[in-house]
């Protein structure tokens, strides 16, 4: 099989010629970048996971919450509709403004966000809240892994740009241990939702230091600019190779710019493939239930003795693969099936319950 070696590829053109030796501690600047963009992937996951301690508390405060499942739900999903649109959006903010200011409205839309819901004095300002929030997840998630992969090195893109993943899930972790220490702290769920605005102000200073990412500066014909970051990334035998994989790259894109539509995607083979194998992951994946289990998991157990049903419709792990769930797959469990702790177990009953399984 011959390679054409002349194809475009994801930040430059596919080229055998030049050493490619470096790795991922060779460069500092590099792995300043990542972190810092990555961020943006750390407040993303913890603010979808950080909600499902926090409304147990929210219900406690607010009687018109507690007793309201619709609003409770909304709460919620509130952050998704936000997180819809900024995704929807996200991809034209970055071709119309760039990367870094992209990042910059997502880390201010995360903190206004986490404020609004920090000092909410009822329902409706916290959906408000959590709306504003979801937009920051939406634009976040389309500008963190675009920006690092464009200033990352070829041969450690792909290690760099699964940066953000990781930080995704981290965000998710650390968010159920901010949970856990606020239990009890006067004002438990403001501090729980309220502390995301921290690494989003973080990640909004380090951005103001952080160059734009120079594929976007080539494309918008800012060449010297472009040329000044890549000399931060790149030795100097290596540049001249680098700045002409990025000049012949956007000669690409502009003529593909100008006769390109989202028809193309079903008139090629590799690209229509590609296309159904990552969307056609993500409806998969979330009808087994598992991501709202994540967001909603400790809502269902209230603050209750061991001989109380606490959640009448459980979800049992074994068939979790299967969609629509087959009769018997949601069994009744007891508070007395579970870790009942008055405050930690409820905690820890997020993570064993799936292990557990349903009685």
């Amino acid at each position: 099989m011959t390679i054409d070696m002349s194809m475009p590829g994801s930040s430059g053109l596919l080229n055998a010629v030049g050493k490619r030796n470096m790795n991922f501690f060779s460069n500092r600047y590099v792995l300043a970048l990542t972190g810092a963009a990555g961020i943006g992937g750390f407040l993303f996951g913890y603010d979808t996971g950080v909600i499902s301690g926090a409304l147990l508390y929210i219900r406690d405060e607010f009687p018109a919450i507690r007793d309201n499942y619709f609003l409770q739900e909304t709460i919620v999903s509130m952050a998704l509709v936000g997180a819809m649109l900024g995704a929807a959006g996200g991809g034209w903010i970055n071709d119309a403004y760039g990367r870094k200011k992209s990042t910059l409205l997502a880390d201010l839309m995360f903190a206004l966000g986490s404020i609004v819901m920090c000092a909410a004095g009822g329902p409706y300002i916290l959906i408000l809240g959590r709306l504003l929030v979801g937009l920051g997840v939406g634009v976040a998630s389309v500008t963190a892994p675009v920006y690092i992969a464009e200033a990352a090195p070829s041969e450690i893109r792909g290690g760099l740009v699964s940066t953000n993943v990781l930080m995704i899930t981290g965000g998710q972790f650390f968010s159920y241990l901010i949970n856990l220490g606020f239990t009890e702290v006067p004002g438990t769920w403001r501090w729980m939702l309220g502390v995301a605005a921290v690494p989003a102000i973080v990640q909004f200073v380090l951005m103001l230091f952080l160059p734009e990412s120079p594929r976007w500066l080539y494309w918008k014909d800012e060449k010297a600019q472009a040329i000044a970051v890549l000399e931060k990334i790149y030795d100097s035998d290596r540049l001249e190779e680098e700045v002409e994989l990025l000049a012949s790259s956007s000669m690409h894109e502009f003529q593909a710019d100008n006769t390109a539509s989202y028809l193309d995607i079903f008139k090629s083979k590799e690209l229509r493939l590609a296309f159904f194998a990552g969307a056609g992951l993500q409806p998969h994946d979330r009808p087994d239930g598992w991501f709202h289990f994540q967001q909603i998991g400790l809502a269902p157990f209230p603050h209750c003795c061991c001989d109380e049903c606490c959640w009448d419709h459980c979800w049992n792990l074994p068939y979790r693969p299967l969609w629509p769930p087959p009769p018997g797959s949601y069994k009744l469990v007891r508070c007395r099936d579970l870790p009942c702790h008055p405050r930690y177990g409820l905690h820890t009953a997020v993570i064993i319950q799936p292990l557990h399984g349903c009685r």
